[in-house]
């Protein structure tokens, strides 16, 4: 097994119900025998957020909400009653230490317009197009009919 994965030697003498969300899932896993880069595949979820997540540090993740999705992911594959492993999440954005980074999108730009909640860009080139498009369809529409030739 890998290092990173063995739980610590007080996780073992900790009781159930007083163990942490993060050692109850990692107990659970480890139980099932499954290594966490499987259940990442699985799951669809990085391995170092499922790491994250079993140590308790819930400030890799981009809110609350996605921290208690992936740990009732993970207890839906695993097993587990997810009732105690949420009760022990953060239920709000106040008790989540959220990183700044962590909420960026890579390649996005903060600024833009804003539509339906969501910022978005267009590249000039994509402007461009569309209005050649926009242009080349108008063209097709208007263009006279030729006229039809006499059997004579």
């Amino acid at each position: 097994m890998d290092p990173m994965n063995t739980p610590d030697s007080a996780d073992a003498s900790v009781p159930a119900a007083a163990r942490t969300p993060g050692q109850q899932l990692r107990a659970a896993r480890e139980a099932r025998g499954l290594h966490l880069a499987m259940l990442s595949v699985t799951l669809k979820v990085p391995v170092r957020q499922l790491e994250a997540l079993e140590n308790d540090q819930y400030d890799a993740f981009r809110g609350p909400a996605f921290v208690r999705a992936v740990a009732q992911s993970m207890c839906r594959h695993l097993g587990l009653d997810p009732v105690p492993v949420l009760a022990g999440l953060p239920s709000t954005a106040a008790s989540l230490q959220v990183h700044p980074a962590a909420l960026a999108s890579p390649g996005r730009q903060p600024s833009g317009r804003r539509l339906g909640g969501r910022s978005w860009s267009v590249s000039p080139q994509v402007l461009g197009l569309g209005a050649l498009m926009l242009a080349g369809s108008a063209a097709l529409l208007w263009w006279p009919a030729p006229a039809p030739k006499s059997p004579w």
